[in-house]
């Protein structure tokens, strides 16, 4: 289980980050969700130009209804240039939703009325097992409109985990459709977080795994002092890259404090719905250092004294 991090620099002395578009020709797809207490209503488009007849006829801002606009796919600066210029994007914002290696970072635009935020989704893929990356960025407007860009999917290695707040919203369930568009940014980000505990679990699961591998060869050896031992290079290679991974979530995961207290303290200057329970929920949970539930699920067997089912660790498959 390896976290993949996007390493590649530009060839320039100009900028120290990477553009993430790089002439892919991978279409991009906008889903626009509109709802309120008793309506929802949900668009795919699969070109700009379908999006701008769309919009010719339809307000994304609205006081008596939500507009929640997510774009995946972010490798085109043509077209984010051009939803740049509709929607009144700070240029700085503009060169965050399309650079990667950015550090995740919440900013307030224009005198406070606009909220941007970088975040960074980590899911484990279900066949490989595999720790992925993808950069996320939310921008909140006034009148109840939020739109959110995500990388452009490798159906082959890529989750929606998204899906359980969309299903939330098209369901009605809770209270998710009676409140404005900022309790839906606070509920993406509470999946995103949530998220990042459950990825732990499965690092945790890694760290017992290897435990008892130790264990084990200590009872073979009657119990005899564990630096007399020599182990085998498996066992030495998955503690290093769990060393590692847990280094990375943790550079990582650092901003999440400054991020959460600044959100606690936009919602007196947007006219924000009061999340502040929320988001010290949220920070208690970041806290959190290791959660009592695990999934479940093991990737090796539990009765087994060897390490014969192999985590996928720092596969070169992974490699950026």
């Amino acid at each position: 289980m390896h976290i993949r991090f996007h390493n590649h620099r530009l060839a320039s002395d100009e900028y120290d980050l990477q553009l993430i578009s790089n002439g892919d020709n991978r279409p991009i797809f906008f889903n626009i969700i509109q709802y309120d207490e008793a309506h929802y209503t949900e668009h795919n488009f699969n070109s700009l130009s379908e999006l701008n007849v769309f919009l010719t006829t339809t307000s994304c801002s609205s006081k008596d209804y939500c507009t929640w606009m997510n774009i995946e796919g972010i490798h085109r600066t043509d077209i984010l240039d051009e939803l740049s210029n509709r929607f009144n994007f700070h240029a700085l914002t503009k060169e965050d939703i399309y650079t990667i290696n950015e550090r995740m970072k919440l900013d307030l635009l224009d005198n406070g009325s606009c909220i941007y935020l970088l975040m960074k989704m980590i899911y484990v893929h279900s066949d490989t097992e595999h720790i992925h990356q993808e950069q996320i960025s939310f921008i909140l407007k006034e009148n109840n409109f939020l739109i959110t860009f995500q990388e452009a999917k490798d159906k082959s290695n890529s989750m929606d985990i998204f899906q359980i707040v969309k299903n939330r919203l098209k369901n009605n369930r809770g209270r998710i459709r009676s409140l404005k568009v900022d309790y839906l940014f606070y509920c993406l980000i509470d999946v995103l977080i949530e998220n990042y505990m459950f990825v732990l679990d499965r690092i945790s699961i890694k760290i017992d795994m290897i435990d008892k591998v130790l264990m084990n060869k200590l009872k073979q050896n009657n119990n005899s002092d564990i630096s007399s031992h020599h182990f085998d290079s498996e066992t030495l290679r998955l503690i290093y890259h769990i060393k590692h991974d847990m280094l990375s979530f943790r550079i990582l995961c650092q901003p999440l404090r400054e991020i959460i207290i600044k959100l606690q303290k936009a919602q007196d200057r947007i006219s924000l719905t009061n999340q502040s329970v929320q988001y010290r929920r949220q920070y208690r949970r970041k806290k959190r250092p290791k959660r009592i539930t695990l999934s479940g699920n093991y990737f090796f067997n539990p009765n087994s004294d060897s390490l014969t089912h192999r985590w996928p660790l720092g596969s070169t498959q992974e490699k950026a």
